[in-house]
């Protein structure tokens, strides 16, 4: 097994190499990459296929997130006009301009400027081992800029001591920090329920901010993992890595094929007691009562 990890990761998306690990989760891992004929770098997710329902919940879950990032990044999908908010932009003059890549944008961000806060999926490569997701690197998790907490045994007890790191001090000691942070995630979140979709997972590991230790305020935030997303009218069932974000509603309904749940029970509920934008409200809550309580 051992042998088989290591082999997976000596595996190089085509046209990138591999630098570092960014992070790791439960569908799979993301590395910071360089293309070899630019040098760019970028955030690769690997999803590993193979023969295991594993496996298969991974790759199918790097499919739902290539689908939603699809829909408003112009990485070769068909564009979705249900939505009535895509708008073509213009290609750039100097396409090798880092600073000028709106052309990836299907919203105008004068009409949605919660695009800016969305990681944009650059192109996705699909190999007979790996499915390869390319995103933007947008920065650090909002988790490991708020605070540090470490464990250790006193008595056989394991007692947490926390840390608050600079991000949240700085949020602390002036709140147009926090209110600047609460607005781009609104943005986003207006963007995505506008589109009828339900991120489903939104968490400070999903949250991506630039932020520079020591400064005063923060360039961007990036809202990443669409892999939990669904579209509001056709959702089967709700899914989520981290049900301590989820409402009461959609804990109700996500495991639902273990208890049983039909497709069009789901949407009943869904229908009856939520909105597109409902499930991650509660979430954004959630992070919003994280940081006071800090």
């Amino acid at each position: 097994k051992k042998k088989s990890n290591n082999s997976v990761e000596k595996r190089n998306p085509p046209g990138f190499e591999k630098t570092t690990k960014l992070g790791e989760g439960g569908f799979g891992t993301v590395w910071d990459c360089k293309m070899k004929n630019s040098g760019r770098s970028f955030a690769v997710k690997q999803l590993v296929k193979g023969p295991t329902s594993e496996a298969k919940r991974n790759v199918e879950t790097g499919l739902n997130e290539q689908w939603f990032g699809r829909m408003w990044f112009d990485e070769g999908g068909s564009l979705r006009t249900m939505l009535g908010i895509c708008e073509a932009m213009d290609p750039p003059e100097d396409e090798d301009d880092d600073s000028n890549n709106a052309w990836l944008w299907k919203v105008n961000p004068s009409i949605y400027p919660g695009i800016r806060s969305i990681a944009k999926l650059i192109t996705t490569i699909d190999t007979s081992t790996d499915l390869w997701l390319v995103f933007e690197k947008c920065g650090i998790p909002l988790t490991e800029l708020l605070w540090e907490l470490k464990g250790s045994f006193h008595k056989g007890t394991r007692i947490y001591t926390c840390r608050r790191r600079s991000f949240w001090k700085a949020m602390k000691q002036d709140t147009n920090v926090l209110l600047k942070f609460l607005l781009k995630l609104f943005e986003a979140l207006e963007l995505i329920s506008d589109s009828n979709t339900v991120h489903s997972d939104l968490k400070p590991d999903n949250v991506l901010v630039n932020y520079m230790r020591g400064e005063d305020n923060f360039h961007s935030l990036k809202v990443i993992d669409f892999g939990s997303a669904y579209d509001f009218d056709n959702v089967e069932k709700v899914n989520s890595a981290t049900p301590e974000y989820l409402p009461p509603e959609a804990l109700s309904l996500q495991c639902a094929r273990k208890v049983g749940h039909s497709s069009e029970t789901v949407k009943k509920t869904l229908r009856d007691d939520s909105a597109p934008h409902a499930v991650d409200m509660w979430s954004v809550g959630c992070i919003f009562l994280a940081i006071c309580s800090g």
